[in-house]
Formats: C-alpha cells, structure tokens, sequence
C-alpha cells in the first residue's frame, strides 16, 4: 500500500529533530533503503518494534546488492519516533536511508488526535464536507478514527486539505490513507475492547478497495517513483 518514497534524511539534510506528525507528507510508514539484499523482514521487526506497533514489512529487492523496505507503523508517531531514533544507523554494514513511505491512495482515511468527546456522529458529520461518508469508526479509547468516503476523490481531498490545515475539530489531526492492513488492525483493536461488535465492521469489499496503481517492481532502489 505504497508507492514510494515523500520525504527521505537526503531532503531533510541534519534537521531530522525538526520531524513531527504533522509534517504535510508524513504517513504511518516508514520507508529504510540501502539494505543489503539479505535483509529479512524479521531483521526489521527487530530494528523496529522499539518504536511502535508494526503491522506490515514489505521487502522490495531490486539491483545486484541492496534492498529497501516499507515499514507500515499503527501510527504516524511511531514513524517519527523510529526516524529520529534510527538517523544515521546501520543495519548489517549498510547505513540505512529513512523517509516517510508514499501511501497508496485508498476510500477510507486514518485519523488520530480526534478530541476526547469524538464519536462516530460527530467525526461523520465534520468529514461530510469533504464527500459522502459510508462509514464511520471512532476508537475512544485512543482518540483515533476510520472514515469511509464514496470516491478516492473525496478521500484524497480530506487528507490534503487536514495535512495542509491540521488544526481541525478543534484540535491538531493526523491523517493517512488507511491500508489494507491498517483497517483490519483498527478493526480488530476495536472489536478486542468491546467498542465494535463483529457484524457492525463495515462491507468486506470496501474495507479493501484500493486505486490501481502502478507496480513497486516499477521503483529503482531507492524507492522512488
């Protein structure tokens, strides 16, 4: 569920402490090149878990000796604080490349730092601006949201316009498109702590529907588009 690379340390140069969710490209993945091609992805679970939920690796093995790699995080805070711990390291004898993975564009959009009185209505109701809302999932618990949209359209224009303009319901938001991956284990925390009963999850087929997009075979080594 990813494209690319937005923002790597190359254009960041030594400003990685600058580095917040908020960025405009930041994303809850975390793209690592100049891997050397053996790298497993359990070699980058174990670089990685430190710094948050992981909930895919995806390993792109391109040219005669490197790789690099799509760490997807739970949240846009794991990515920063992974980035910031990791500036600079190596993995094997190789000194990583880290930036912020190009999310795949998708109709649901991920939400975090909704305000603690949020609810399914209310975050429905501010997202309609942007589109017809299907559906809606509010986790109270951690102030996190799902939001379904009709079109990639309306998905994508909610998501850059709150990147570009975060404060939003009276609070900062983060915003990602939300992968396959990534509304399965919003899905399941939900139904694990009683917020989410099995068959209110929405339709199967919407929870993973993506845009067509052009194969990551298609990327040179670093990730690039």
């Amino acid at each position: 569920a990813h494209e690319g690379v937005e923002v790597d340390d190359t254009d960041r140069g030594n400003d990685v402490d600058s580095l917040d969710e908020y960025h405009v490209k930041s994303t809850r993945t975390l793209f690592v090149g100049n891997l050397e091609k053996e790298t497993t992805t359990q070699d980058l679970i174990e670089k990685f878990k430190p710094y948050g939920d992981i909930i895919d690796v995806d390993i792109k093995r391109q040219g005669a000796s490197t790789a690099f790699a799509f760490v997807q995080y739970a949240d846009i805070v794991s990515v920063v604080s992974a980035w910031r711990a990791m500036d600079g390291e190596h993995i094997g004898i190789n000194k990583i490349k880290l930036g912020f993975g190009k999310s795949m564009p998708t109709c649901c959009v991920w939400t975090d730092s909704l305000p603690s009185d949020s609810n399914n209505r209310t975050l429905r109701a501010a997202m309609a601006r942007y589109g017809e809302v299907t559906y809606c999932c509010v986790d109270r618990n951690r102030n996190k949201g799902l939001v379904y949209f009709t079109s990639y359209e309306d998905a994508q224009r909610c998501v850059n316009d709150i990147k570009m303009r975060p404060h939003f319901l009276k609070k900062k938001l983060q915003v990602d498109f939300a992968s396959r991956e990534c509304q399965t284990d919003f899905l399941d925390r939900m139904e694990t702590t009683g917020q989410l009963r099995a068959h209110e999850r929405p339709d199967e087929s919407r929870v993973h529907k993506f845009r067509q997009q052009r194969s990551f075979d298609s990327f040179p080594e670093d990730g690039s588009p």
